[in-house]
């Protein structure tokens, strides 16, 4: 199984079926090979075998060493190295081709918006907008969301961006200002907007609305003003109710908190919330042809 594994990796990371099976063979065996033995192992037509190796020494993955016959033996590199070696081609060719496309890139005259399905992809877009933060990026996330997103978040502190978050539930420690969501318990806000509710929000200028719902994921991001507006004045809204709740609790009004239904069911919240999620469903609806 950590073969086949290995194989489809070595295959993801450039090399062909045959490659990444000799080398796999190679790196494997307790002593120097022939094509025979290599193609035995591995499974590599004979007919192959001799051009297979050989392209795994032009890549460096591996070195011959001469019989006194005339013959070869091939040897792998050793996995540690020949990662690393992969490592840096990677990153110089990644630096490269970044510099190249900023170049070649025009200026957008049209806003976007992009429907995001499934949950690695809309983690990873909500990845992608914290990272294009310069100045300000707000966030709010339940539990599970906030922990995927903390090691992203901790980056943009680092680099001088300020990242405001309203947490649901306990997770005080996510990085940066974190406002917790403790006037309206979790189970009230689920009942209230019907799914988990995800947004980020990058310096006003791009946002991603994530829904959690019946174990599906999906959302919409967007560099539209109205989409964008609407987003951050959800979270700002948020944070404000929470601030506004917390000082009533300082000044002894603990009671009206409670009895209040502004702050009990969140509704006006609620009702951003819904046209926030109103406005994803719909923009998701006219935006398939742009589906990530």
């Amino acid at each position: 199984m950590h073969t086949q594994r290995a194989v489809e990796l070595l295959q993801q990371a450039g090399m062909t079926g045959y490659e990444a099976k000799a080398y796999v063979a190679l790196l494997g065996a307790t002593s120097p090979m022939n094509g025979y033995e290599v193609a035995k192992k591995s499974g590599v037509p004979r007919s192959t075998v001799y051009e297979t190796l050989a392209k795994l020494v032009a890549r460096g993955a591996a070195s011959t060493i001469a019989n006194d016959d005339g013959t070869s033996r091939y040897v792998a590199l050793e996995s540690n190295r020949f990662v690393d070696g992969m490592r840096r081609d990677m990153s110089a060719t990644l630096d490269g081709l970044d510099a190249v496309l900023a170049e070649l890139s025009g200026e957008q005259d049209t806003t976007l918006v992009v429907h995001v399905n499934g949950r690695a992809q809309v983690r990873d877009r909500f990845i992608d907008v914290i990272n294009k933060s310069r100045e300000r990026c707000w966030l709010s996330v339940w539990p599970r969301g906030a922990e995927e997103l903390r090691a992203t978040a901790t980056a943009a502190i680092e680099r001088g961006v300020e990242v405001t978050s309203v947490v649901f539930g306990n997770d005080v420690d996510f990085p940066g200002q974190v406002i917790e969501h403790e006037y309206s318990d979790p189970k009230t806000v689920l009942e209230v907007m019907g799914c988990l509710f995800y947004v980020a929000v990058a310096d006003q200028s791009e946002a991603i609305i994530g829904i959690r719902e019946n174990n599906t994921t999906w959302g919409v991001w967007s560099d539209d003003l109205a989409i964008v507006s609407l987003a951050l004045q959800y979270v700002h809204h948020d944070i404000s109710m929470q601030l506004m709740g917390k000082r009533l609790a300082e000044l002894g009004e603990s009671d009206f908190m409670k009895s209040h239904t502004g702050f009990s069911d969140m509704q006006s919240t609620a009702m951003l919330g819904r046209s926030l999620r109103n406005l994803a469903e719909r923009t998701a609806s006219t935006s398939r042809g742009a589906t990530t």
